[in-house]
């Protein structure tokens, strides 16, 4: 018997979860039987999304998953970061938050204009927070990180709604970006990440080119996820893209974001399929944390 994966719009079983022998039929593979399963589906999907809602659940639920798996990965990250960064006798510390103020300071320090202590009350909040190292008197950024999830097309799919506009959330990512800006601003290496994720940022959208837009044109890191992804396919992508991923300042000292994008298609698969996993944070996170410290290690011999 041929094992068919039904999009379930509860959207709590996600990609991380699906069996790497699992095949998935396109219509044109169906058998008349399975094709009119497949137009009776929007039907199932939208009553199983009224269940979603009547057993408790609430839309912003996958947002709250991701970044719930943030917060985890975070945890092994700042283990893994502190012996790093101890072993090359550097001193590690971790902030939810960072002041205007305190970024002025760091910024000062390099050349720029002098702080204004009345800043002292206006915050950036990186979603994964700020890891920095500390060499003698110079204190190093060694990773900030926010978490981005955007899109509900998919789910007024299900509920047989037309598609809307895309959301832009994404576009108040700049903030934060800038302000660790100034506290990089003694490296020529950026170590601040961005995960996206969710159908808005599908490569057949628009929204996520918003990021390279405010990004100094640099290309997203991207997977898509499909009816045929396996985790060999995906583990396979994420590999390719971890060897590949470069934090260094471009052209003009110019500081680029690490931004990593994951993407499934509306109309195909379920709200929460294309969420970053625990596993595939912490081998991005790590890659950034190896390169900062390979770059302070490099300007300190």
């Amino acid at each position: 018997m041929r094992k068919i994966s039904i999009p379930i719009c509860a959207g709590k079983k996600l990609m991380e979860n699906i069996s790497p022998k699992t095949i998935y039929l396109s219509p044109n593979n169906m058998t008349s039987n399975e094709s009119n399963y497949e137009n009776t589906q929007s039907k199932g999907l939208s009553n199983r999304h009224k269940k979603y809602h009547d057993d408790g659940n609430h839309l912003c639920q996958e947002s709250n998953i991701s970044e719930s798996s943030l917060k985890k990965s975070m945890e092994k990250i700042k283990q893994y970061a502190k012996k790093e960064i101890e072993k090359y006798g550097g001193k590690y510390s971790f902030v939810n938050k960072v002041s205007l103020y305190e970024a002025q300071v760091a910024y000062h320090k390099a050349g720029g204009p002098s702080p204004d202590i009345e800043n002292n009350k206006y915050f950036m909040k990186p979603d994964a927070g700020i890891i920095f190292a500390q060499f003698g008197d110079e204190k190093y950024v060694i990773f900030c990180g926010e978490d981005k999830i955007q899109g509900t097309n998919d789910i007024r799919y299900c509920n047989n709604l037309t598609k809307q506009s895309c959301g832009n959330a994404i576009e108040r990512f700049a903030k934060n970006v800038r302000a660790c800006e100034l506290l990089t601003s003694n490296m020529s290496v950026f170590p601040y990440i961005i995960f996206a994720s969710g159908c808005d940022f599908h490569h057949t959208e628009t929204i996520s080119k918003r990021f390279e837009m405010g990004n100094y044109g640099k290309s997203n890191h991207y997977i898509n996820i499909s009816k045929e992804s396996t985790k060999e396919d995906i583990n396979t992508q994420l590999e390719d893209i971890i060897k590949n991923i470069s934090i260094d300042n471009l052209k003009g000292n110019k500081c680029c974001s690490s931004i990593f994008v994951k993407a499934h298609k509306y109309d195909e698969m379920s709200n929460g399929s294309s969420l970053w996993t625990l596993e595939e944070r912490i081998k991005i996170i790590k890659r950034v944390v190896d390169l900062t410290l390979n770059h302070i290690r490099e300007k300190n011999l």
